[in-house]
């Protein structure tokens, strides 16, 4: 694969390829010397359930300590913020920003960043930025980025925003173009004369909007030709009149990075419209920093010494829905097997609102915790879809009771399952239903279903912009049955996702 580099270019060489048995250990000596811990325990979010299960925690001094401590989840964030002023959320007294969720699974959270926070997001975010060998950290003057973001109901991205913001303040160079993805036909033209060299977006985002350049590519280039007269505009004119035209005709970007969903089924789409070789980001609000995927593109580096990481396996998370006032066992991310699939558990090491054992409900896979070809030793994972009851369509986002309140309208119909998975990249999503009797009119019925999952406003608008595939409802005699081990029907089966 072409690198732009004849070296891996490393944010950090040391800690990047330290022993992953050291970065453990180091990670256990900031969980005692930065006394997290002790400073999350006075924060709304932990104090009370910490008190109930007996918590000393002056007393968690290692790993195995962390274990006695209750996980917590969004569900208890919004919980804090909704019944106590938002002032006792904190744990430092040093706030300078707040960024909020997207909403997308709820009611929105708001996260404190103190400038020890930002300084951590700075640093990992340097070493996400090298991960492909290249990207922005290479580029003269800081270069120009385009980023496209999506409003609600989808998911946004408030780690970028943090990003911008913190860049501002320190007078960082580079320029920076933010469309709304609703409003890019119209900004679409400023932006490509900008001539930026870097991209980031969902990508799904980036897949429609190659789409939609790809048919007004004439008007486009005309326009280009007409505000500023050049060789190569005219050649690019004369080029959408003969051909089917690509982004990559009409600006040359020469870096790429997605978050938001897998970036997987879209990656071969996004490198022949585009042109050049995408990377992968993960990264979450309530987190500080981001991680990716190096060139290789075997898995996202979690940064071992950032972040004490667990895995609640898959078996353990079907035996809490049977058994739920018993909780799951988590599985240190550096002892996981391979193939490992479960809930990804984090506890950092933020200033003003530290995660202490925080059940992301992001399901993901274990790649490895050996070393990476590229050099870094961090173990790496995949991140699939959803853990908790909110459905994945890319970054369509909704719970799987709001599709259930919906399906409850439908007369006749003795069960249902969502299906998804792919038509090309685009998430597809099939409602198979089971009848009580064969309906008298099969279309009509199934057009009454349509309907009904159609009132969900993200499943309305995901389609009206093309970013996923349309719903289909499927009829079946005696539906298939999908269940986890201990017999419960599966309501949402993702296939080959």
């Amino acid at each position: 694969m072409k690198r732009r580099s004849g070296r891996v270019r490393y944010g950090d060489p040391l800690l990047e390829r330290l022993p992953l048995a050291e970065l453990v250990s180091l990670a256990e000596r900031k969980l005692v010397e930065s006394g997290v811990v002790a400073r999350a325990a006075r924060s709304s979010l932990y104090r009370e359930r910490w008190a109930a299960a007996g918590i000393d925690a002056c007393a968690v001094r290692s790993y195995q300590d962390l274990r006695a401590i209750p996980y917590t989840c969004s569900a208890d964030l919004r919980s804090a913020l909704e019944t106590y002023p938002a002032g006792e959320l904190i744990c430092s007294e040093d706030v300078r920003l707040w960024v909020s969720t997207s909403g997308t699974t709820g009611k929105a959270k708001w996260i404190p960043r103190s400038d020890k926070d930002l300084a951590i997001s700075r640093e990992l975010g340097l070493r996400a930025m090298r991960l492909p060998t290249g990207g922005p950290a290479d580029m003269p003057d800081g270069g120009t980025a385009l980023g496209l973001t999506a409003p609600a109901p989808f998911v946004t991205d408030s780690t970028a925003a943090t990003s911008a913001v913190d860049g501002l303040l320190l007078g960082l160079p580079g320029e920076i173009i933010a469309l709304n993805y609703t409003e890019a036909a119209d900004a679409l033209l400023f932006a490509l004369i900008r001539k930026p060299d870097s991209f980031l977006a969902f990508p799904s985002i980036a897949m429609r909007m190659a789409e939609v350049i790809s048919q007004n590519a004439t008007r486009l280039a005309r326009e280009m030709l007409r505000q500023r007269f050049t060789a190569l505009h005219l050649l690019a004119y004369w080029v959408s009149r003969i051909k089917t035209v690509r982004v990559r005709d009409l600006v040359r970007f020469r870096w790429g990075g997605f978050t938001g969903e897998p970036l997987a089924p879209y990656r071969q789409a996004i490198r022949a419209a585009y042109g050049f070789d995408p990377s992968e980001f993960y990264a979450f609000s309530e987190f500080l920093g981001t991680m990716g995927d190096c060139y290789l593109h075997q898995g996202l580096h979690l940064w071992a010494d950032q972040i004490i990481a667990e895995v609640i396996p898959e078996v353990e998370l079907e035996r809490e829905e049977t058994s739920p006032g018993t909780p799951p066992s988590a599985v240190p991310l550096w002892e996981a097997p391979p193939g490992l699939r479960g809930d990804l558990v984090v506890t950092n090491f933020a200033d003003a609102l530290p995660l202490v054992r925080y059940r992301t409900s992001d399901l993901i896979e274990v790649v490895s915790t050996e070393p990476c070809g590229c050099g870094r030793t961090h173990p790496r994972i995949r991140v699939l879809h959803r853990a908790d009851d909110f459905v994945n369509l890319g970054i369509v986002r909704f719970s799987i009771y709001e599709l259930a309140a919906c399906m409850d309208h439908v007369p006749g119909l003795r069960r249902w399952q969502l299906v998804i998975r792919r038509q090309g990249y685009k998430p597809l999503g099939i409602v198979r239903v089971e009848p009580m009797v064969s309906p008298a009119d099969v279309e009509s019925w199934k057009a009454l279903i349509l309907e009904q999952v159609r009132s969900l406003e993200a499943i309305r608008l995901g389609e009206e912009n093309q970013l996923i595939a349309p719903v289909a409802v499927e009829l079946v005699a005696a539906g298939e049955d999908r269940r986890t081990s201990s017999g419960k029907l599966r309501l949402v089966v993702y296939e080959d996702y």
